[in-house]
């Protein structure tokens, strides 16, 4: 009987890890452009050299949310040990 239910659990594991791994592929799809680690300072920089080609784009950056402000609210991604 705990044979089974480890098997059950294993299996279940498996599966979760799987469809977490398919997910994340769906997602990523979701973006015209995804900022990453990889080029983080070139790709934030042609994003603001040439705004106007990235209009009507979807951007994922990778970092910590951040919101700031009291009358005015501000939302921007900010980066930690950044290094060039």
């Amino acid at each position: 009987m705990k044979k089974k239910v480890l098997l059950l659990i294993v299996a279940a594991l498996c599966l979760s890890l799987l469809y977490g791994c398919a997910r994340e592929e769906a997602v990523a799809s979701e973006f015209d452009v995804d900022i990453g680690e990889a080029y983080f300072v070139t790709t934030v920089g042609s994003v603001i050299e040439d705004f106007n080609d990235y209009i009507g784009k979807t951007v994922r950056i990778e970092g910590v949310f951040q919101v700031t402000g009291s009358e005015t609210v501000y939302r921007s991604v900010i980066r930690r040990d950044l290094s060039c």
